[in-house]
């Protein structure tokens, strides 16, 4: 049974994952025209996806020094780790996405 549990949730949480992923990719044009408003829209969408294109990266960097800290100190702290980065940049980028929406919504004309 607790391995029909992990499975479940580890399949859940890549779901989740490759969810982002994909609104991330549905809505770059709309991104790229609210986050990096250049000139040119080419220039937009290149650095829109250049940000896309960091999260894959990130990813097999992520499993390399999370899986050295697991092996080290245990599986419970890299988790806990992983966790607290997670949610420290999202309260960071929460705060970004906000300011920018408001900015652009009610204070430039």
């Amino acid at each position: 049974m607790k391995t029909i549990k992990i499975l479940i949730l580890s399949v859940l949480g890549n779901a989740l994952e490759l969810y982002n992923f994909t609104l991330y990719a549905i809505f770059a044009t709309k991104i790229a025209n609210v986050f990096f408003p250049f000139e040119d829209s080419i220039v937009s969408i290149l650095a829109s996806f250049g940000i896309f294109a960091t999260g894959f990266i990130t990813r097999p960097l992520g499993a390399i020094i999370f899986g050295h800290l697991g092996d080290k100190y245990g599986r419970k702290y890299a988790l806990s780790i992983s966790i607290l980065l997670m949610q420290r940049f999202q309260i960071w980028h929460r705060r970004m996405v906000s300011t920018r929406i408001w900015n652009k919504c009610f204070v430039e004309e």
